[in-house]
């Protein structure tokens, strides 16, 4: 017998340039829990172990316009500190290349219309911080990626209408199209 998690480890073993079979395969791996990083490894090929993290890294490097694979790969390291993300999320030579953040930017140039990207990166966005999304000519801030967030979905999530008026607060008003 064989899981799915095997088909999809043997694929890419067997082509290491099937970035579907990557990503199939870091779907099937458990996330990382908040004070845990990825303990479950596969084996893909001989002596060559990977965890949902490595494998999504794997798949992106292959094809880095699929904006479901970006995606995907910062809710699997949801939950940990800002600081870890950058260390646990690391291409395959070992340096350091993305945070939650810049994850779900990416997610959102590739894709201005994905309204779950918008309202993951208001939600990891610093309140001061502002950030650059290609595609896009200002660098943007945690108020703008609620309001296109709402644009897409304006009756769906109160909880997004809430969180705008905080970061509002007072003094700022927001102004829809």
């Amino acid at each position: 017998y064989s899981t799915s998690e095997a088909c999809f480890a043997m694929a890419a073993s067997l082509d290491p340039k099937m970035y579907q079979a990557w990503a199939q395969l870091a779907s099937s791996l458990p996330d990382i829990s908040e004070n845990d990083l990825p303990e479950e490894y596969i084996e893909v090929g001989e002596g060559n172990k990977v965890n949902a993290v490595i494998a999504y890294t794997k798949a992106l490097e292959l094809d880095d316009t699929d904006p479901s694979l970006w995606y995907n790969l910062a809710l699997v390291i949801d939950g940990l500190p800002a600081g870890e993300t950058t260390r646990v999320v690391k291409n395959l030579k070992g340096k350091p290349i993305w945070t939650q953040v810049e994850l779900f930017a990416k997610v959102a140039s590739l894709d201005n219309r994905n309204a779950d990207a918008w309202y993951a990166l208001a939600s990891a966005v610093g309140d001061d911080d502002v950030i650059a999304v290609e595609g896009l000519d200002d660098k943007i801030s945690k108020i703008h990626c609620y309001m296109y967030f709402l644009q897409l979905k304006p009756d769906s999530d109160h909880i997004a209408w809430y969180n705008l008026g905080v970061n509002l607060g007072d003094k700022k008003t927001a102004k829809f199209n």
